[in-house]
Protein backbone atom coordinates (compact mmCIF):
# COMPACT_ATOMS: atom_id res chain seq x y z
CA UNK A 1 0.00 0.00 0.00
CA UNK A 2 2.84 2.40 0.86
CA UNK A 3 4.45 1.75 -2.50
CA UNK A 4 1.15 2.48 -4.30
CA UNK A 5 0.77 5.82 -2.45
CA UNK A 6 4.34 6.82 -3.32
CA UNK A 7 3.73 5.92 -6.95
CA UNK A 8 0.57 8.08 -7.05
CA UNK A 9 2.44 11.00 -5.47
CA UNK A 10 5.25 10.60 -8.00
CA UNK A 11 2.84 10.52 -10.96
CA UNK A 12 0.85 13.53 -9.69
CA UNK A 13 4.06 15.43 -8.99
CA UNK A 14 5.35 14.68 -12.47
CA UNK A 15 2.10 15.84 -14.07
CA UNK A 16 2.09 19.04 -12.03
CA UNK A 17 5.68 19.71 -12.98
CA UNK A 18 4.99 19.25 -16.68
CA UNK A 19 1.73 21.25 -16.64
CA UNK A 20 2.97 24.17 -14.54
CA UNK A 21 6.69 24.23 -15.15
CA UNK A 22 7.29 24.25 -11.34
CA UNK A 23 8.73 21.70 -8.95
CA UNK A 24 6.08 20.07 -6.79
CA UNK A 25 7.67 21.61 -3.70
CA UNK A 26 7.02 25.05 -5.19
CA UNK A 27 3.59 24.34 -6.63
CA UNK A 28 1.80 26.77 -4.36
CA UNK A 29 4.33 29.54 -5.05
CA UNK A 30 4.43 29.46 -8.83
CA UNK A 31 4.97 32.93 -10.30
CA UNK A 32 2.31 34.33 -12.60
CA UNK A 33 2.99 35.78 -16.06
CA UNK A 34 5.79 38.29 -15.92
CA UNK A 35 5.26 41.80 -17.41
CA UNK A 36 7.19 42.78 -20.50
CA UNK A 37 10.20 44.97 -19.67
CA UNK A 38 9.66 48.62 -20.56
CA UNK A 39 12.09 50.35 -22.95
CA UNK A 40 14.73 52.52 -21.34
CA UNK A 41 13.99 56.27 -21.30
CA UNK A 42 15.53 57.97 -24.31
CA UNK A 43 15.71 54.76 -26.36
CA UNK A 44 14.81 55.27 -30.01
CA UNK A 45 11.92 52.92 -30.72
CA UNK A 46 11.59 53.80 -34.40
CA UNK A 47 13.19 56.17 -36.91
CA UNK A 48 12.67 56.79 -40.61
CA UNK A 49 14.39 59.47 -42.70
CA UNK A 50 12.83 58.12 -45.94
CA UNK A 51 16.17 58.30 -47.76
CA UNK A 52 15.76 54.74 -49.01
CA UNK A 53 11.99 54.72 -49.26
CA UNK A 54 9.54 54.09 -46.43
CA UNK A 55 10.30 51.61 -43.66
CA UNK A 56 8.20 48.44 -44.12
CA UNK A 57 6.72 49.00 -40.64
CA UNK A 58 4.51 51.76 -42.08
CA UNK A 59 0.99 50.39 -42.56
CA UNK A 60 -1.60 52.49 -44.38
CA UNK A 61 -5.20 52.29 -43.17
CA UNK A 62 -6.36 54.63 -45.93
CA UNK A 63 -4.78 56.44 -48.83
CA UNK A 64 -1.66 55.52 -50.77
CA UNK A 65 1.40 56.61 -48.80
CA UNK A 66 4.57 57.08 -50.80
CA UNK A 67 8.02 58.65 -50.64
CA UNK A 68 8.58 61.61 -52.95
CA UNK A 69 11.99 63.28 -53.01
CA UNK A 70 12.90 61.50 -49.79
CA UNK A 71 9.84 62.77 -47.93
CA UNK A 72 6.68 60.94 -46.87
CA UNK A 73 3.23 61.87 -48.16
CA UNK A 74 0.22 60.53 -50.05
CA UNK A 75 -0.20 59.97 -53.76
CA UNK A 76 -3.72 61.42 -53.72
CA UNK A 77 -4.16 65.06 -54.75
CA UNK A 78 -7.59 65.41 -53.13
CA UNK A 79 -9.46 63.62 -50.34
CA UNK A 80 -12.85 63.97 -48.66
CA UNK A 81 -11.67 62.23 -45.49
CA UNK A 82 -8.64 61.35 -43.43
CA UNK A 83 -5.80 59.34 -44.97
CA UNK A 84 -4.10 57.49 -42.10
CA UNK A 85 -0.87 55.52 -41.75
CA UNK A 86 0.58 53.79 -38.67
CA UNK A 87 3.89 52.39 -37.41
CA UNK A 88 3.20 48.68 -36.93
CA UNK A 89 6.25 46.93 -35.52
CA UNK A 90 6.20 43.72 -33.51
CA UNK A 91 5.67 45.71 -30.31
CA UNK A 92 4.42 49.20 -31.27
CA UNK A 93 0.91 48.49 -30.00
CA UNK A 94 2.40 48.02 -26.52
CA UNK A 95 4.34 51.33 -26.46
CA UNK A 96 3.19 53.38 -23.49
CA UNK A 97 5.04 56.60 -22.65
CA UNK A 98 6.84 57.98 -25.69
CA UNK A 99 7.56 61.03 -27.80
CA UNK A 100 7.07 61.47 -31.53
CA UNK A 101 9.12 64.06 -33.45
CA UNK A 102 8.69 64.87 -37.12
CA UNK A 103 9.55 67.57 -39.63
CA UNK A 104 6.58 68.92 -41.59
CA UNK A 105 6.85 70.78 -44.89
CA UNK A 106 4.09 72.63 -46.76
CA UNK A 107 1.87 72.35 -43.68
CA UNK A 108 -0.38 75.24 -44.72
CA UNK A 109 -0.96 73.81 -48.18
CA UNK A 110 -3.03 70.94 -46.85
CA UNK A 111 -6.50 71.31 -45.35
CA UNK A 112 -5.76 69.40 -42.12
CA UNK A 113 -2.90 67.24 -40.95
CA UNK A 114 -2.27 65.15 -37.85
CA UNK A 115 0.16 63.22 -35.68
CA UNK A 116 -1.37 60.18 -34.04
CA UNK A 117 -0.34 58.57 -30.73
CA UNK A 118 -1.51 55.57 -28.74
CA UNK A 119 -3.64 54.16 -31.53
CA UNK A 120 -5.29 50.86 -30.71
CA UNK A 121 -6.41 50.65 -34.32
CA UNK A 122 -7.72 53.08 -36.94
CA UNK A 123 -10.84 53.85 -34.88
CA UNK A 124 -9.36 54.36 -31.41
CA UNK A 125 -6.53 56.86 -30.90
CA UNK A 126 -5.36 60.26 -29.69
CA UNK A 127 -4.75 62.89 -32.38
CA UNK A 128 -2.84 66.16 -32.50
CA UNK A 129 -4.22 68.07 -35.47
CA UNK A 130 -3.35 71.26 -37.30
CA UNK A 131 -6.10 72.98 -39.27
CA UNK A 132 -4.80 75.30 -41.95
CA UNK A 133 -8.23 76.67 -42.86
CA UNK A 134 -8.67 77.96 -39.27
CA UNK A 135 -4.98 78.54 -38.51
CA UNK A 136 -5.03 76.60 -35.24
CA UNK A 137 -3.91 73.37 -33.55
CA UNK A 138 -6.17 71.05 -31.57
CA UNK A 139 -6.31 67.76 -29.66
CA UNK A 140 -8.96 65.09 -30.27
CA UNK A 141 -9.64 61.61 -28.91
CA UNK A 142 -11.30 59.01 -31.14
CA UNK A 143 -13.29 56.13 -29.65
CA UNK A 144 -14.91 53.61 -32.00
CA UNK A 145 -14.35 56.05 -34.85
CA UNK A 146 -16.19 58.91 -33.16
CA UNK A 147 -14.28 62.14 -32.81
CA UNK A 148 -14.46 63.85 -29.42
CA UNK A 149 -15.13 67.51 -29.00
CA UNK A 150 -11.98 69.61 -29.18
CA UNK A 151 -10.03 68.79 -26.01
CA UNK A 152 -7.58 71.70 -26.33
CA UNK A 153 -7.03 74.44 -28.90
CA UNK A 154 -4.45 77.15 -29.63
CA UNK A 155 -3.69 79.68 -32.35
CA UNK A 156 -1.85 80.28 -34.57
CA UNK A 157 -1.42 76.95 -36.30
CA UNK A 158 1.66 75.71 -38.14
CA UNK A 159 3.75 77.61 -40.65
CA UNK A 160 4.78 75.95 -43.91
CA UNK A 161 7.94 74.56 -42.29
CA UNK A 162 7.66 73.19 -38.76
CA UNK A 163 9.03 70.55 -36.43
CA UNK A 164 6.56 69.05 -33.97
CA UNK A 165 7.18 66.93 -30.89
CA UNK A 166 4.30 65.09 -29.24
CA UNK A 167 4.74 63.61 -25.78
CA UNK A 168 2.39 61.01 -24.30
CA UNK A 169 3.25 60.38 -20.64
CA UNK A 170 0.74 58.83 -18.28
CA UNK A 171 -2.54 60.60 -18.97
CA UNK A 172 -0.90 63.82 -20.21
CA UNK A 173 -0.43 64.76 -23.86
CA UNK A 174 1.74 67.72 -24.84
CA UNK A 175 2.61 69.30 -28.18
CA UNK A 176 5.81 71.26 -28.77
CA UNK A 177 6.32 73.22 -31.99
CA UNK A 178 9.24 74.88 -33.72
CA UNK A 179 8.21 77.16 -36.54
CA UNK A 180 10.78 77.44 -39.34
CA UNK A 181 14.22 75.90 -39.76
CA UNK A 182 15.88 77.27 -36.62
CA UNK A 183 15.07 77.75 -32.95
CA UNK A 184 13.83 75.74 -30.01
CA UNK A 185 10.76 73.61 -29.64
CA UNK A 186 8.16 75.58 -27.68
CA UNK A 187 5.36 74.06 -25.62
CA UNK A 188 2.08 74.93 -27.31
CA UNK A 189 -0.78 72.70 -26.23
CA UNK A 190 -1.44 70.13 -23.49
CA UNK A 191 -4.40 68.18 -22.08
CA UNK A 192 -5.12 65.10 -19.97
CA UNK A 193 -7.16 62.02 -20.83
CA UNK A 194 -7.37 58.50 -19.38
CA UNK A 195 -8.84 56.68 -22.38
CA UNK A 196 -5.69 55.01 -23.73
CA UNK A 197 -2.46 54.05 -21.99
CA UNK A 198 -0.57 52.55 -24.92
CA UNK A 199 -0.70 52.16 -28.68
CA UNK A 200 0.88 52.90 -32.05
CA UNK A 201 2.01 56.25 -33.45
CA UNK A 202 1.05 57.43 -36.91
CA UNK A 203 0.40 60.27 -39.34
CA UNK A 204 -2.64 61.56 -41.20
CA UNK A 205 -3.64 64.04 -43.91
CA UNK A 206 -7.04 65.43 -44.89
CA UNK A 207 -6.47 67.12 -48.22
CA UNK A 208 -9.99 68.21 -49.15
CA UNK A 209 -9.44 70.48 -52.18
CA UNK A 210 -6.05 71.81 -51.14
CA UNK A 211 -2.51 70.54 -51.58
CA UNK A 212 -0.63 68.08 -49.40
CA UNK A 213 1.95 68.38 -46.66
CA UNK A 214 5.01 66.11 -46.54
CA UNK A 215 6.86 64.58 -43.59
CA UNK A 216 10.50 63.83 -42.86
CA UNK A 217 12.71 62.49 -40.05
CA UNK A 218 9.99 60.68 -38.14
CA UNK A 219 11.31 59.50 -34.76
CA UNK A 220 9.75 57.75 -31.77
CA UNK A 221 11.60 57.77 -28.41
CA UNK A 222 10.74 56.05 -25.15
CA UNK A 223 9.87 58.23 -22.18
CA UNK A 224 9.19 55.31 -19.85
CA UNK A 225 10.21 55.53 -16.21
Amino acid sequence: MKLKILAVVFVVGTLLTFSTGCDICDIFNCPGPQPEPKPEPGKVLFFDDFEDGADPAWSAASGTWIVERQRFTVREERSSGWLNVYVKTADSQSWEDYAVEVDIYDATKTHWGAIIVRAQDDLNKVVFQWRSNWDDIVWHVYVDGKESEVRAIASPGLTDRARVRIEAVGNTYTAYVRQGEQGELIKRLSFTDDTFTRGMPGLALYLYERGKAVFDNFKVMSLGQ
